[in-house]
């Protein structure tokens, strides 16, 4: 496997119901721990790694730049398994995957060009991943970023929208709702929300709480569904955004903190992956850019532990049982680790 250049992943990864008022530097954190990452995959063959998912035996794990395949699966011990999801210009081929999701025994990917969705099954009996269906999306706008499927009938999205940090589309009643306020960051209209504002968008498995976490600035919503409505229950500003507005377009400083590289939510709390690092220095090309702190929060917004990383991690995610893993960056390889967080 060939080391790569730092710079290449933070560029591409980088690529309200009730009223919470957004807690402002004055975080307590009742822990400071470090996170211990225990190597589970030790060399993943990608330019640059996408997102992952990991299952009862199976970690799966996406490859965006792949010219074959976009899926790589591999079992719990470590070993390489299988390829699957044809990447193309067919009519049932992917383009750019831009997230994935599992629910309800299916893998979901969001093309972000295509604008659609795709669902695929695991076979490991006949090593191969099963395609289930695919819908096109393009009549939800051409400006979503990343897609996930709630049920049936329910779509959660976020991208270049106007309205709010991501929004809730119900295509049976032909409706869509927004949620998140860019009022709750910044206090003056900007005609660039979609550039500055993009963000992670996450929802745990048995899709009761959906978080959002901004890029370029530290800021997480956490809703949790009732009666099928999104309700706030926080949102957290780790610090104050730093910015000019010139014309009309909001414009970032050096000394601004930068965001969140991702998200992950368990059984009991969710993770904030961050660099805690200013504008200038995260978008460098040093290997130190990359986030080695991980946030520990309940859902109310209480923090619970901040973590220093023994390797640096570009993503994160749990499993049904709440067990955290990452993708991290050692030494110029990727590898998946088993986070332990003492």
């Amino acid at each position: 496997m060939k080391k790569v250049h730092v710079v290449a992943f933070i560029f591409i990864l980088f690529l309200s119901v009730s009223c919470v008022n957004c807690k402002n530097n004055d975080i307590d954190f009742g822990k400071i721990g470090v996170g211990k990452c225990n190597v589970v995959v030790e060399d993943i063959p990608v330019k640059i790694p996408g997102d992952f998912i990991v299952l009862d035996s199976t970690i799966v794990i996406c490859d965006p730049l792949s010219s074959d395949f976009i899926l790589m699966v591999f079992k719990k011990d470590g070993r390489f398994l299988f390829s699957g999801a044809a990447k193309g210009y067919g009519p049932a081929d992917i383009l750019t995957p831009s997230n994935l999701d599992f629910r309800n025994g299916c893998i979901g990917i969001f093309d972000l060009n295509l604008k659609k969705h795709f669902k695929y099954r695991i076979n490991l009996k006949d090593s191969i991943i099963v395609p289930e269906k695919i819908d096109n999306w393009k009549g939800f706008g051409d400006h979503i970023n990343k897609a996930i499927e709630l049920d049936g009938s329910k779509i959660l999205a976020n991208g270049k929208m106007m309205d709010g940090l991501f929004c809730c589309i119900d295509p049976l009643r032909k409706s869509c709702r927004y949620f998140g306020s860019l009022n709750d960051i910044v206090n003056e209209s900007v005609s660039n929300f979609s550039e500055v504002f993009q963000g992670s968008l996450r929802v745990d498995e048995e899709g009761k709480y959906i978080a959002y976490a901004a890029f370029d600035f530290p800021y997480v919503s956490l809703y949790k569904i009732n009666d099928n409505r999104p309700e706030q229950k926080c949102q957290l500003l780790l610090s104050n955004p730093s910015y000019d507005i010139k014309g009309d377009k909001l414009q970032w400083k050096k000394d601004n903190i930068g965001g969140f590289m991702d998200l992950a939510i368990g059984n009991q709390c969710f993770y904030l992956l961050h660099s805690n690092l200013e504008r200038k220095d995260a978008l460098s090309r040093k290997s130190s850019s990359v986030p080695k702190i991980l946030y520990e929060f309940d859902f109310s917004g209480k923090g619970l532990a901040k973590y220093d990383l023994e390797m640096p991690l570009l993503r994160i995610t749990c499993d049904k049982h709440g067990k955290l893993y990452g993708i991290a960056f050692d030494e110029g390889v990727y590898k998946v680790v088993e986070l332990v967080l003492n």
